[in-house]
């Protein structure tokens, strides 16, 4: 099953890819405007911080541990968004493979998230404890973290805002710690 998952993950692009190529470009029914909604809305700026927030759950337990991966290269979501695709795929380009090395003999699952912060945490290390509690949310390509003094703490409070917690809203134990912010 996991070989098959893993196959289909591989093809994916290419049927996706196969499929719009067969398909042809719609045509407009109405006189296009001269200007698009585009054109008329500000471009955002590029968010301070990039994370790609792999999410690792122990199947079967709320155990979950997070880790905010972040590179000098990535500086924009579309870029981080390249590398999750990447790595899913060919190979991580900045990302080392040894951070996402496949776990022997634990059945876990691995989501990956690119979103953007006004918060700053500490790069992951290898061997750095995991004591930090966080409630992450990657809504709408953002990033927030929540600290909590233990786990239990933080399941109550996700208990509060929803019933079950999901890729998008979920507790978590990181090894990364905010980083202060000077005035």
């Amino acid at each position: 099953m996991r070989t098959a998952r893993i196959l289909f993950l591989l093809l994916l692009p290419s049927l996706l890819h196969a499929e719009e190529s067969a398909t042809p470009a719609p045509v407009p029914l109405a006189p296009v405007a001269a200007t698009t909604v585009a054109e008329e809305l500000p471009a955002l700026p590029p968010p301070p911080f990039v994370y790609m927030v792999a999410r690792i759950k122990l199947t079967g337990t709320d155990l979950t541990q997070a880790v905010f991966f972040s590179h000098n290269a990535i500086k924009t979501l579309q870029e981080c968004e390249t590398e999750r695709q990447a790595g899913l795929t060919t190979g991580w380009q900045h990302f080392n493979r040894y951070y996402l090395k496949t776990l022997k003999g634990v059945a876990y699952e691995v989501d990956y998230r690119c979103v953007g912060s006004d918060r700053q945490l500490t790069a992951w290390r290898y061997g750095v404890p995991y004591d930090h509690f966080y409630l992450v949310q990657t809504r709408n390509n953002q990033l927030e973290v929540k600290p909590f003094r233990n786990f239990f703490a933080c399941r109550d409070a996700l208990r509060e805002i929803t019933r079950n917690e999901d890729i998008d809203i979920f507790c978590a134990i990181s090894s990364q710690a905010p980083v202060d912010q000077k005035p």
